[in-house]
């Protein structure tokens, strides 16, 4: 990994960066329109729907598109055959959904489901006939034509939603967005990779990728169980409108630090490929994770007092257990997103040791926080647990990765504890008004200045920070 990775990882993030805000805006307006027409009930089987779904995505989308992207060889008959065995894979698993659309939802305990699972099924096909392709682009620098498709898919998608959602006013056409942006993505990505979109039969020359992928999924499914199943607890337990209520905290919450995350991991991805499973120097990679720890810390404490106000504003009373689950949501997702620096570059190396001691943590908070779940049937037992997975998932990966002397430890340590004083000092002002009772458009402007002021800071001190002397550097 070469000095001047950093920067270019940097310069490529920023444009999708930008057009994940771009997207984001939109799909706010979105989110505000569905939630308000739609309550609780239907978001809970849009919930369940969803979590059904995601299993086949992870199993078909996510491995094989991150294969895609590391390959060491270029050859267009390999992108073909990779791509063949991706929509096998998917039309099986999209046939079986649907056909056990019924079942499926009865273990959710959620007829209304049924309808929404088979719409969605669809999405796993598209996703993987697009997530494919993405790995294509990826891994052969084309990230103008990615950042391009994405965003004009996005948009498509969400327009295609809304209007479905507007003259229906059925809570089906929830799965129009889920479904509609893959496929108008898949398409794009088609017309710009003329030699590779036409999938091949798989032949033996793949079975390496085929493993990486397999491997990636592993990795990834355990993860799903272990966030998943007290989904399923909690809805058996608390009924399908808490189910709903934390659907539309993650909508607000996490989704938008997936996104971020999801443009730096898109740029940074096929530059941490390693054939020989060889990492990058120590010092690049403890620079990213103490630099994400500057910049995300700080941000995400600043602006939780403003989550709950501005969910309030946005959607009304209703949602009023939704914007308090926002708060916990959000945190957690902040906390992983760091954690997403360290993983993202370990899947992309082969290496996926470093990986299991952090979901194993996850795996012991969770059950834990599942039992307090079904003992008092209280939310608040998950989004501790979420919380407290995180930042224990955070600490044990890490842990391991000082182990095989990938990042120094110490170094990480010291700039955690830096971002927390920061983090204290950006939130204090904002928190203080939020539990004394101010309006909630003073404690909103109160987060935007805080959080404002600190990244102007940053942007201003820039070149003092070790951690981000190398994004001054030009190549």
């Amino acid at each position: 990994m070469s000095d001047h990775l950093v920067p270019r990882v940097a310069r490529q993030a920023s444009g999708l960066l930008a057009v994940q805000v771009a997207l984001l805006a939109t799909q706010l307006g979105y989110t505000v329109v569905t939630s308000r027409m739609f309550g609780p009930a239907e978001f809970g089987a849009y919930a369940a729907a969803s979590a059904t779904v995601a299993l086949g995505t992870l199993l078909t989308v996510n491995g094989f598109a991150k294969s895609t992207a590391r390959r060491p060889d270029e050859s267009a008959t390999g992108d073909r055959q990779i791509l063949g065995l991706a929509i096998a894979s998917a039309t099986c698993l999209a046939l079986l959904i649907t056909a056990t659309a019924p079942l499926l939802a009865g273990i959710w305990n959620n007829g209304a489901a049924t309808l929404l699972i088979r719409v969605m099924s669809i999405s796993i096909l598209a996703g993987a006939y697009a997530g494919v392709l993405s790995g294509i682009v990826r891994r052969i620098g084309r990230m103008r034509t990615l950042t391009v498709a994405s965003l004009t898919a996005g948009l498509l998608g969400i327009a295609a939603g809304t209007l479905l959602v507007v003259l229906l006013k059925q809570p089906w056409t929830l799965a129009v967005l889920p479904v509609s942006t893959p496929l108008f993505l898949g398409v794009l990505l088609a017309v710009r990779l003329p030699g590779r979109r036409v999938p091949a039969i798989p032949r033996a020359a793949v079975l390496p990728d085929l493993r990486f992928a397999i491997n990636s999924s592993g990795t990834s499914l355990t993860n799903y169980a272990t966030y998943t199943v007290p989904l399923w607890v909690m809805n058996r337990v608390s009924g399908s409108d808490v189910l709903g209520a934390w659907n539309r905290a993650v909508a607000f919450t996490q989704v938008p630090v997936e996104s971020a995350v999801r443009a730096w991991s898109t740029a940074a991805f096929p530059h941490f490929r390693r054939t020989d499973g060889a990492l990058g120097p120590q010092a690049a990679w403890t620079e990213l994770l103490a630099g994400g720890l500057w910049l995300v810390v700080p941000v995400a404490l600043g602006l939780s007092p403003a989550l709950h106000a501005g969910l309030v504003i946005l959607l009304g009373e209703q949602w009023l257990m939704a914007a308090q689950m926002a708060v916990w949501v959000w945190l957690a997702a902040a906390v992983t997103a760091i954690t997403t620096l360290l993983v993202t570059a370990s899947e992309a190396a082969g290496v996926f040791k470093i990986l299991w001691w952090g979901q194993a943590s996850s795996l012991i908070v969770m059950f834990v926080a599942t039992v307090g779940l079904v003992l008092t049937a209280d939310w608040r037992w998950l989004a501790a647990g979420v919380l407290a997975a995180a930042c224990l998932s955070l600490l044990s990966t890490v842990r391991s990765a000082q182990r095989q002397r990938l990042v120094r430890g110490s170094t990480v340590t010291r700039w955690l504890g830096v971002s927390l004083l920061a983090g204290v000092a950006v939130g204090s002002l904002p928190f203080l008004l939020a539990a004394t009772g101010s309006a909630n458009w003073v404690v909103i402007a109160a987060s935007g200045t805080c959080v404002g002021a600190f990244l102007l800071v940053t942007y201003a001190i820039r070149t003092r920070l070790p951690v981000f002397k190398h994004l001054d550097r030009r190549r």
